[in-house]
């Protein structure tokens, strides 16, 4: 399923085949595994018996789509030069060309065709592949892979392009060379595209049979031989390998060289290009240093891809079959059969529809799931709160019942407690005033709760007046009694005359003020006095009453008691208390009996 794609790429040779399993997968070719399968080991001599075994090998590593190299001498790739013009124009024109280089009908052969840059003479080349039907045929066969589900086919030279096109990006000269056992291939590359590919018929088995005819031994033994040999020492015994290997060099000189006279608006000679060397011969021990020091042609191995998890002077054709397939290459060349490619061609389509179905499915999963996760999220979280909302109000309901018993039991003790709070207001105010009298010249002559003041019957009355709206002195029946407070009542005489008496009752006034125990202290208005003394125990003009206004007694009402957090009682030992704080006045209570 798309975005991953996997096949089996394989680079058939006259010893063995070369098999990758390599996998895309976000943009990124992986090599799984890589094998040889060798063609006679276990005795293996048939046609039949090679391809059973072959078989069974592939099949170990799964059953992938195939990708085949055919070896390029079973096939052809040119650069061909044609007029600027459109498409259809310009497939027209490879399908003629493509008759006439390969003189069969067009029904016979299949192609392949990519633009490339312009170089030299060629102002619009073109990259033609072409090869007959029965060669791809022959070759599925000879592999064993009838029944394989075969996925793309091209060349080995073209795979050498498009292997060494991917793993080097520079545009520079390179003549890319596979020595295999029953040949070499030739590709040479300019400013990074191919433009020429050959084949001759000298590889690995050449030098092996030269050893052969010499030792006059079996294959096995001389392919020994030749793999234990350093070329790059002195041959020794072995002078057949070290000949053959000249006569191999000479033969690419020869075809580089050709090559360049046939381009001479190039500018280019064999000193131009780096040779890089891959296939299973190019492993002969010291071949590179032996072919560096005959020149002029400049060689190296290709390029190690430890990272990307294959051997790269083995498996290059491998690789760059797999890249043909998996659509990477540069300069694609595919030989697949018209009706295989439109098949595989439906099935890309076919499994991307799939693999965005999927993608999308996998989405509406996900948002599904996150959707779930959040109502689950919210779920928990108000089923949270509502066990926390019951627990507040179990709660609340049982503050509620305390309170109300605690009220109860608190209304039960406040009158004591009320009456307690009075006593020790009236034992603290007569202390004061005591304390206040001491080395000060007048005397009290009246002390009284203010309730008791002005409910208490006149001087020289036997009853209680009766209230009266007429007018009268200071001395008679107050007809409109000020608001009550809780507080008290005292009248002095200052026997002083004067600026003396002033100061002494300013002094007495002062004094009280600075006592916590008062709220207020003032002189009390001419309009609010009351005769209650006996006219023979005081001075007229010399007699004045003083207002003495309590804190508040947090005892008369039930309801400033049960909101008071303060502790009700007190130690009557302590002195006078810290003002309280200022409260709404409640109403007058009943009369005080103890004036």
């Amino acid at each position: 399923m798309l975005p991953t794609k996997r096949l089996l790429a394989i680079d058939p040779g006259s010893q063995c085949l070369k098999v990758l399993l390599v996998e895309e997968m976000l943009g990124r070719v992986t090599v799984l595994r890589q094998e040889v399968v060798e063609r006679h080991e276990g005795g293996l001599i048939s046609e039949e018996e090679i391809a059973r075994h072959a078989q069974s090998v592939l099949q170990e590593l799964g059953e992938e789509p195939v990708a085949l190299a055919l070896p390029h001498y079973r096939a052809l790739s040119q650069v061909i030069d044609l007029p600027e013009s459109g498409n259809t124009e310009i497939r027209r024109l490879v399908e003629a060309e493509t008759v006439k280089l390969s003189g069969l009908g067009e029904s016979n052969i299949v192609f392949d065709y990519v633009g490339l840059g312009a170089f030299g003479k060629h102002q619009n080349p073109f990259w033609l592949t072409l090869c007959r039907e029965g060669e791809v045929q022959r070759q599925i066969e000879r592999c064993g892979l009838a029944h394989a589900d075969l996925c793309e086919v091209t060349t080995t030279a073209n795979a050498l392009i498009a292997a060494w096109q991917t793993v080097h990006a520079e545009r520079d000269h390179a003549v890319l060379v596979d020595f295999g056992a029953a040949g070499t291939v030739v590709a040479i590359v300019i400013e990074g595209q191919a433009v020429y590919t050959t084949t001759f018929l000298i590889g690995g088995d050449t030098l092996t049979e030269a050893i052969i005819k010499q030792k006059e031994c079996s294959f096995e033994v001389a392919e020994g031989l030749k793999r234990a040999c350093n070329v790059a020492a002195t041959p020794g015994e072995l002078a057949v390998l070290a000949a053959g290997l000249d006569n191999w060099l000479d033969e690419l000189k020869g075809v580089v060289a050709e090559w360049a006279r046939e381009h001479p608006d190039l500018g280019l000679s064999p000193e131009s290009f780096v040779v890089v060397l891959s296939g299973g011969a190019a492993l002969q021990p010291g071949l590179v240093e032996r072919l560096n020091q005959c020149g002029p042609l400049r060689f190296q191995s290709w390029p190690e891809q430890s990272q990307e998890g294959w051997s790269g002077d083995r498996f290059a054709v491998a690789y760059g079959t797999a890249l043909q397939a998996l659509g990477r290459s540069r300069q694609p060349a595919s030989l697949l059969p018209a009706e295989v490619r439109d098949y595989w061609k439906k099935q890309h389509s076919l499994h991307l529809l799939h693999s965005v179905t999927f993608f999308v499915l996998a989405l509406v999963a996900l948002l599904l799931a996150f959707g779930t996760w959040q109502k689950l999220e919210e779920y928990l979280d108000k089923r949270s709160l509502l066990d926390d909302s019951k627990t507040a109000l179990e709660k609340a309901r049982l503050t509620e019942k305390l309170s109300q018993q605690l009220g109860q039991h608190y209304d039960r003790l406040r009158p004591v407690l009320q009456k307690q709070e009075q006593t020790l207001n009236t034992l603290q105010t007569l202390a004061s005033l005591q304390q206040v009298r001491s080395n000060q010249a007048f005397w009290y002559v009246l002390f009284a709760d203010q309730n008791s003041y002005y409910t208490a019957p006149l001087w020289g009355a036997t009853n209680a007046p009766t209230p009266t709206n007429a007018p009268g002195p200071p001395t008679a029946v107050l007809t409109n009694p000020p608001p009550l407070k809780d507080g008290f009542v005292a009248e002095l005489c200052v026997p002083e005359d004067g600026e003396a008496q002033r100061r002494t009752l300013s002094r007495v006034v002062a004094e009280l003020k600075r006592l916590p125990l008062f709220k207020n202290v003032d002189s009390l208005s001419a309009d609010r006095r009351r005769s209650l003394v006996d006219t023979n125990v005081v001075l007229t003009d010399r007699h004045f009453a003083l207002d003495l206004e309590l804190v508040e007694n947090p005892f008369r009402s039930p309801e400033r008691a049960a909101g008071d957090k303060r502790s009700p009682g007190r130690d009557s030992r302590a002195g006078p208390r810290p003002a309280a704080k200022a409260l709404d006045r409640p109403a007058a209570g009943p009369p005080n009996p103890n004036p």
